[in-house]
C-alpha cells in the first residue's frame, strides 16, 4: 500500500509543471506561445528531412520562416530556432 502511494506521489511530481507561474499568470503566454510555434517549426523539420526527400521545398522554407518570427515576436529567445535548425542541418546531413 506504501509503495502505490510513493508509485503515485512520484508520478505527480514528474509530471507537474515546473514553471507552474508561467502556465497560470497571463503574463506567461508569451512563454508558452513561443515555445509552442518553436516546437511547430522544429517538428516540421524534422517532419520534412527524415522523409525519403531530404530536400526541402520552398514553401517549406518559408513556413519555418514565419513559425520563427512568430516564436520571436511572442518572446525573443524564439529567433534562436533557425540558429537550432541550422546547427541540426550541420549534424543530420554529416550523419555522424
Amino acid at each position: 500500500a506504501n509503495r502505490a502511494w510513493s508509485l503515485l506521489g512520484a508520478a505527480l511530481f514528474a509530471t507537474h509543471p515546473v514553471h507552474i507561474e508561467n502556465i497560470v499568470y497571463l503574463v506567461g503566454r508569451a512563454d508558452a506561445l513561443a515555445t509552442m510555434f518553436s516546437l511547430m517549426a522544429v517538428l516540421l523539420y524534422l517532419r520534412k528531412t527524415c522523409s525519403k526527400s531530404p530536400c526541402l521545398p520552398w514553401h517549406t522554407y518559408l513556413v519555418l520562416v514565419l513559425l520563427t518570427a512568430t516564436a520571436g515576436l511572442c518572446k525573443e529567445p524564439g529567433f534562436t530556432v533557425l540558429f537550432f535548425l541550422a546547427c541540426a542541418e550541420v549534424v543530420l546531413r554529416a550523419r555522424w
